[in-house]
């Protein structure tokens, strides 16, 4: 009889210890603060990367020509065409 008692006994205080460490924990705890949405960093399909730039762009009647004429060198004629190489033999094993 005195081990049933004692048996008892620890498994209150087992039970007792085990629903004061939950009550404990979830105490100390503190929940998460809700998720806000948060819009995307990069630019998704569809959008642009950055603002469109509203300057004018330059045309070719807006560039400015050079005042003096611009000489162009003619490269050089090539010399004789080299010599072709030689077709090295190929040599064909005899059968065994």
């Amino acid at each position: 009889m005195e081990i049933v008692i004692l048996i008892a006994v620890i498994a209150l205080v087992v039970i007792g210890a085990t629903g004061a460490l939950v009550v404990t924990t979830r105490r100390r705890k503190p929940l998460p603060p809700p998720r806000r949405p948060v819009a995307p960093a990069e630019p998704q399909v569809g959008e642009e990367a950055a603002p469109p730039r509203e300057e004018p762009r330059r045309t070719v009647e807006d560039v400015g020509l050079p005042g003096a004429p611009v000489v162009v060198e003619e490269p050089p004629a090539p010399a004789a065409p080299p010599a072709p190489l030689p077709v090295p033999e190929l040599e064909v094993p005899e059968p065994t």
